[in-house]
């Protein structure tokens, strides 16, 4: 899967402890070679939005997206080390 991240996320996950980092590189490896994001522990799909999910990372929530076959990974919709 193609993976794409939004400047304002990087800015978001660049301020956070380097724990929460690496806990967010491991779902990242994952994310990379499954077919279909909801295969991932903590990934729900949008129920309003049919392309549109949400990661629980922690207490933390991260909004993605999929446009055009590529996923993306939008910002923060919650951070817990803000």
């Amino acid at each position: 899967m193609v993976i794409e991240f939004e400047q304002l996320f990087i800015d978001q996950l660049k301020k956070c402890p380097a724990s929460f980092q690496l806990m967010f590189r491991k779902i990242y490896q994952q994310l990379k070679i499954i077919d279909e994001p909801t295969e991932v522990k903590g990934v729900t799909k949008n129920k309003a939005k049919q392309n549109e999910f949400k990661l629980f990372l922690g207490k933390s929530r991260i909004a993605l997206k999929i446009e055009n076959d590529i996923f993306k990974f939008i910002c923060f919709t919650y951070n817990e080390h803000f």
